[in-house]
């Protein structure tokens, strides 16, 4: 991930020297969506500091509370330089913000683009760092001893359909 976030940050610095530079102008003001990773933002924040003399604060939302906190960040003189969006309803809601980074350096990083996200105008406007998903663990065993196979549930209706089926049982 720090690699990931050292490459994002890097573009938003201004036009930095690959020896330093310490004098180098601007700051970034990055608001984190994920307080378990604060620690690893803060270090990496530091590290870049040190590496272009160009300060970056991190800020890290309250679990569950970061679109609040975006909301009300986008609202001062001084909104977060870099933000996360929750994937593509994410993005509908704050594109107005978004920069196309088609052309940008970090585009040049990726090997493929399935983790770009990518606005109505087609143009990429976020690049995805962390992915979660959720699923269902199946007890097949269970299921057999109820007559049914995995292969009889196909969506959410038969899901149902067989949960209610060995509850009543």
């Amino acid at each position: 991930m720090a690699g990931a976030g050292a490459v994002a940050l890097a573009g938003c610095g201004g036009e930095q020297s690959g020896g330093g530079d310490k004098q180098a102008a601007g700051k970034v003001y990055y608001l984190n969506f994920k307080p378990e990773q604060d620690e690893q933002w803060q270090e990496l924040a530091e590290l870049y500091t040190e590496e272009t003399g160009v300060p970056v604060t991190v800020m890290t939302a309250a679990s569950g509370q970061y679109e609040t906190t975006l909301k009300s960040e986008m609202a001062k003189t001084d909104a977060p330089t870099l933000f996360q969006v929750n994937g593509p309803v994410g993005l509908a809601s704050w594109k107005d913000y978004c920069y196309d980074l088609d052309d940008t350096d970090i585009m040049g990083q990726l090997t493929k683009d399935d983790y770009a996200l990518k606005g109505d105008d087609g143009k990429v406007k976020g690049i995805a760092y962390v992915i979660e998903s959720y699923g269902i663990i199946c007890n097949t065993s269970l299921l057999e001893k109820a007559g049914y196979t995995t292969d009889d549930i196909t969506n959410f209706d038969s899901l149902k359909a067989v949960a209610e089926d060995i509850t009543a049982r």
